[in-house]
């Protein structure tokens, strides 16, 4: 494994201890009259109420996973240019193709990154609640990982 893989590796998983971290009340399981889809949108959005009817924002607390990522991987072309900058320019046949490379890289990122970070809040969540996550779980799991990869970009 090369260096840059071992690198981006790391800057996937360390949204699993900041996810804790920022859910620490999590880790003291506990009695809540909410489901667990619904724990788990709690932790990530917040829901207001705006003229009787309820709409989903993002909570100050959950912009932390959004920070992260662009903090890990918002240079992740700018350090391809600096170093092979010359070579993409002047030797590269088609740089359409390089940079939409890069471009599903980068998607490809932060799919990973959203995998991690909506998988440790359900573990956080399952645990607090005691319970395995059912089916209609699975579908707010796929909704909350779908909108944080459209977050990401």
């Amino acid at each position: 494994m090369t260096v840059n893989k071992k690198k981006n590796l790391l800057s996937l998983l360390i949204i699993i201890p900041v996810t804790v971290v920022f859910n620490y009340t999590l880790l003291w399981p506990g009695e809540s009259s909410s489901s667990l889809s619904q724990m788990l949108v709690s932790n990530l959005y917040d829901v207001k109420s705006i003229y009787e009817e309820k709409t989903l924002i993002l909570a100050a607390n959950s912009i932390y996973f959004i920070v992260l990522f662009h903090i890990l991987f918002g240079t992740y072309i700018y350090k391809d240019f600096i170093s092979n900058g010359a070579y993409i320019f002047t030797r590269l046949k088609s740089r359409k193709t390089w940079f939409y490379r890069k471009s599903f890289e980068i998607i490809k990122f932060s799919m990973i990154y959203s995998i991690l970070f909506v998988g440790t809040l359900l573990a956080l969540c399952s645990y607090y609640k005691k319970e395995l996550p059912g089916a209609d779980v699975l579908y707010t799991v796929f909704f909350c990982g779908f909108h944080a990869v459209f977050l990401l970009h």
